[in-house]
């Protein structure tokens, strides 16, 4: 407990400061604008072409980490892989990390307005949750789908998005694919500077700055790095409250003329009133809200999410020659989740009044230690030009859970816990709703994951265009889970299992051209049966086997029109099996894992530069996902449906123009398929299109103004569903002022 406070103290010293630093940051932002010595110094040029050229096409010879340790580029890797640069993420203004995913084909997400228990909803080839892995510089919490909370995109390098399984990279959880969020980190430039502020609707107010030095001049053999933000809004839902701080600090080293040293350290801090949805009226199955609810958020006044996350890398780089390298990796993270809302609305059955149920309290104290080794060589095998990597990763992760709930108050269950004016809610206090409602101190269960995973990777370039890529990873997984309340027949006070798993990928490539490729390859993945590792129960786990992905795809990769443009496309189909579902032979029995769930779909991207002035780029996604074998509770099976929020057709259409010196404008239109809320297919919520424009001005050679309309034709939209049923809307139309300066 003594603990906790002083990270609770913590946290609130680093809120109430951060009260300050919007000033500050502005203030450093005036600074930089406009100092005549930096002004003279012209330390970096702004390299408008460079920057024109990642946003007009697909980045193909870009060198890649997510998609492979060999050091491809994305046209090398035999698998899709889109990449998210610094550049897209400010042309696009990607508020936070899940923002930046909206440029990838096929991928559905809903940054910052899904479910608040949920790092932001993601959806990947018909897969979601807990199948998608998100990894922070290649690392998982194993827990990524609640741990992985949208993050200030200004901490950021990039975003690489891998499609497919991919477990031989990262472990189990990635059927449905990989996101890696890649940090700045400092670099040997001599001194550079970026500030960022913007004000847009909402009260909502974002300030950014950061710098990369050199220490010692231009014989620097050290380097150091400091960003920090902060962000602040009313929300467009009252109650919506809403503010966040992130800052990292990290330091290069040359410590010989081979070997290199990188600390880094990341925080982030996050604060905010949650939005569970609005009420679906009865009967539900109609998918029908009263229009005048949609911006009511029905949580209690007081409700809360708040997320404290400390990341600490030691990263040491030997250079043993031209052709080998050895890196080692040691990792920690730290995090606190609270969460205390009432989380479930529903009408009453007169359409009169909303009722309201589950109220919960719930606190997640996440600790990760681990240590990862890597080896890169690149030289010949029987005369042939090989690439090798390989390397150990091991990790000791463990999640204690401290929950407090009131299951006998559901409104699904038809007990509500208190009934409110659907227009004029008496929302109360999260202690004052229910007497001996309390604080989220005693703990519930606490899992311990132990993992030891050795990994592998070739590429071998045979004679005639043809390349042959592989990767092999072996996992050994230890989970002890140690019960600390009453104990049960289904909740013993101490259970382990142990896993292994092989998961692999065989791609082969044959170059048409040097800009132009054809490849096919088979990948696999292991995911646990239900749930997950950092929270996974006695029930869930029993003595299952893990769940077993498997993927085929195909693509192409090119550039056509003398190089003025490239695309992508590729098909894929995944099968995941060993799903737990509930035996029909015995509905009320312990599940069995022998369900199955598919996805075939297809993505394309292409991008060109059609004239001077013009660029367009284009992407979108098509999967036919459903569920092949699943029963739930009752024996209802659930067999041809299709998964919740998980859209078949995803599009993306970006045009750019910059015909007159300085200016630039633009406009985005997205397009997202119509979603099921529920396994059982009953609710749907309809499919939706929304348009932001933007245009900028450079007003000094370092400085641009940039005003952007977000949904500009104010569409009203469902970015989530669930069965409850609750319709979560997203942002309503909303406008921004931004003022960036680069030096």
């Amino acid at each position: 407990m003594k603990l906790l406070s002083r990270r609770r103290q913590m946290a609130d010293a680093f809120v109430a400061s951060s009260l300050s630093s919007t000033a500050s940051l502005a203030a450093a932002f005036a600074v930089i604008a406009s100092s005549p010595a930096l002004a003279q110094q012209e330390l970096r040029e702004v390299q408008v072409t460079g920057r024109q050229d990642t946003l007009e096409r697909p980045q193909l010879d870009t060198v890649i980490g997510t998609g492979s340790r060999l050091g491809l580029t994305a046209r090398e890797t035999p698998a899709s892989v889109t990449i998210i640069d610094r550049a897209n993420m400010e042309a696009r203004d990607a508020r936070n990390t899940q923002e930046a995913l909206l440029a990838a084909p096929g991928l559905h997400a809903s940054a910052t307005n899904a479910p608040p228990g949920f790092a932001g909803y993601i959806a990947m080839r018909g897969f979601s949750g807990s199948q998608v892995t998100q990894t922070f510089n290649g690392i998982t919490v194993q827990y990524d789908a609640i741990a992985a909370r949208p993050i200030d995109a200004w901490l950021f390098d990039r975003v690489e998005v891998l499609g497919g399984p991919s477990s031989y990279l990262y472990g189990s959880g990635a059927v449905g694919g990989t996101i890696n969020y890649v940090s700045k980190v400092a670099t040997r430039d001599t001194l550079v500077q970026d500030a960022y502020l913007a004000g847009a609707s909402f009260n909502t107010l974002r300030a950014a700055y950061g710098i990369n030095a050199a220490l010692g001049g231009k014989d620097a053999t050290n380097w150091v790095r400091f960003d920090i933000s902060r962000a602040q809004s009313d929300g467009y839902v009252n109650p919506g409250k809403s503010e966040s701080n992130a800052l990292s600090f990290s330091w290069l080293a040359d410590l010989t003329p081979s070997v290199s040293h990188t600390l880094a350290i990341e925080r982030a801090d996050e604060r905010r009133l949650p939005y569970w949805g609005t009420p679906v009226r009865r009967p539900a199955s109609r998918g029908e809200v009263d229009p005048a609810t949609v911006r009511i958020n029905y949580n209690v006044a007081d409700g809360l999410y708040g997320n404290q996350i400390l990341w600490g890398r030691s990263i040491t780089e030997w250079r043993a020659s031209k052709s080998t390298t050895f890196t080692n990796t040691a990792y920690h993270y730290d995090a606190e989740r609270l969460y205390r809302n009432v989380e479930v609305y529903r009408w009453n059955a007169a359409n009169t009044a909303v009722e309201r149920g589950a109220l919960l309290a719930q606190r997640h104290g996440h600790r990760l230690w681990g240590d990862k080794i890597e080896a890169n060589h690149k030289g010949k095998l029987f005369g042939l030009d090989t690439a090798w990597a390989g390397g150990v990763d091991i990790s000791i992760n463990r999640q204690t859970r401290y929950p407090f709930s009131s299951p006998a108050f559901s409104a699904i269950a038809g007990a509500p816990l208190d009934t409110v004016n659907p227009y004029s809610p008496t929302l109360n206090t999260f202690f004052g709703v229910l007497p001996g409602a309390q604080d989220a101190t005693n703990p519930d269960r606490e899992n311990t994951v132990r993992s030891r995973a050795f990994f592998a990777e070739n590429r071998t370039k045979f004679g005639g265009g043809w390349s042959l890529t592989t990767g092999l990873r072996q996992d050994f997984i230890a989970i002890r889970i140690q019960n600390r309340r009453a104990v049960t027949a289904t909740d013993p006070r101490l259970y382990g299992i142990d896993y292994k798993a092989s998961t692999g990928r065989l791609g082969l490539m044959y170059e048409i051209s040097p800009s132009a490729n054809i490849y096919v390859q088979y990948s696999t993945a292991a995911d646990p049966p239900a749930g997950v590792l950092m929270t996974g129960t006695f029930a869930q786990l029993r003595d299952f086997p893990l769940t077993t992905g498997t993927q085929w795809e195909a693509g192409t990769k090119f550039d056509f029109w003398d190089k003025k443009a490239s695309a992508t496309l590729a098909a894929y189909r995944i099968v995941r099996k060993n799903l737990s579902i509930t035996d029909p032979a015995n509905p009320a029995g312990p599940p069995i894992p022998v369900g199955q769930q598919s996805s075939s779909g297809i993505e394309a991207s292409v991008g060109a530069r059609i004239s001077s002035d013009w660029r367009i780029q284009a992407n979108a996604g098509y999967a036919e996902a459903r569920f092949d074998n699943l029963v739930e509770a009752g024996g209802v099976s659930r067999a041809g449906n299709a998964p919740p929020n998980t859209p078949k057709l995803t599009a993306n259409l970006w045009v750019t123009w910059s015909g007159k010196p300085g200016w630039e404008s633009g406009a985005w239109l997205r397009h997202v398929g119509s979603v099921y809320a529920d396994n059982a297919n009953t609710i749907t919520a309809p499919g939706y299109q929304l348009l932001d424009l933007f245009a900028s001005y450079r007003v000094t050679k370092n400085a641009t103004v940039t005003a952007r309309v977000r949904n500009a034709t104010d569409k009203l939209y469902v970015s989530n569903a669930t069965g409850t049923p609750l319709f979560i809307f997203g942002e309503p139309r909303s406008f921004e002022l931004a003022l960036r300066a680069t030096y």
